[in-house]
């Protein structure tokens, strides 16, 4: 998709995006000789290494080392790879490009993985004005929240949707919905309180979730999350060479 956005942009073959398939044995190699490729700009990393780049990283962004993953690095001056990650921002970016705004929403997140923690991280930094965490195992949500509560004292972070009247964004940041069989990731008292219903599921387009949802809500498709994410990716990687 980024080789389609630099054709869109009219540069693809000026610059390509290619990929590369890299042993867990040979991960540090590789950073290494990337850093020796004078051509080289950056690269979008996918599991299972979002998690153990980050130690090989020279430096990264705060919300990296707060999550400890990161999705893409940037090679700057002097050979520095720089880390970045761009799941929650991506959404943000999302909603923003379909008219949505975070500040001074009441936001429901369920979740408390990887992509759901940089999302509840982003969501406190457009200072949304409530979050909730929901996850099956409430521990992971606890977690979650004592973490966030660490970067953001301040913010409102609670565990409890039955008492919320309303809920500006419901966002559905867990796997439930990649499976035709799977169930709603929120009983259907609480998603009916939701004024907008966001997924992040991407190989699906309409989820049971955004079917049950467009009946009486806002919906925002799981693909707005990808197209953010990948048009920052791609700003960030042109920005110092056109």
């Amino acid at each position: 998709m980024l080789n389609q956005l630099l054709y869109e942009r009219g540069l693809l073959g000026e610059y390509v995006v290619v990929g590369f398939h890299v042993s867990k044995e040979n991960l540090k190699r590789t950073i290494d000789g990337l850093k020796c490729i004078e051509n080289f700009i950056g690269a979008v990393i996918t599991m299972p290494f979002k998690n153990s780049i980050v130690p090989l990283l020279n430096s990264f962004e705060e919300n990296v080392g707060f999550l400890q993953a990161c999705n893409v690095i940037l090679k700057r001056d002097s050979n520095i790879l720089h880390g970045y990650n761009f799941d929650g921002l991506g959404f943000v970016n999302g909603l923003f490009k379909q008219g949505y705004i975070v500040k001074n929403k009441v936001c429901v997140l369920v979740g408390a993985g990887g992509a759901a923690s940089s999302i509840a991280y982003q969501l406190l930094q457009e200072q949304c004005h409530k979050l909730v965490i929901l996850n099956r195992t409430e521990e992971k949500a606890q977690y979650l929240r004592a973490k966030l509560l660490k970067l953001f004292p301040n913010a409102n972070i609670t565990l409890d949707v039955v008492n919320l009247t309303y809920i500006d964004i419901l966002i559905n940041a867990t796997p439930l919905g990649m499976n035709t069989t799977d169930l709603l990731p929120l009983d259907k008292t609480h998603i009916r309180k939701a004024k907008l219903v966001a997924e992040c599921i991407v190989s699906q387009e309409k989820t049971k979730l955004i079917e049950y949802a467009e009946q009486f809500a806002e919906i925002h498709l799981g693909k707005f999350m990808l197209e953010g994410q990948l048009s920052q990716i791609l700003d960030l990687f042109l920005k110092d060479t056109l």
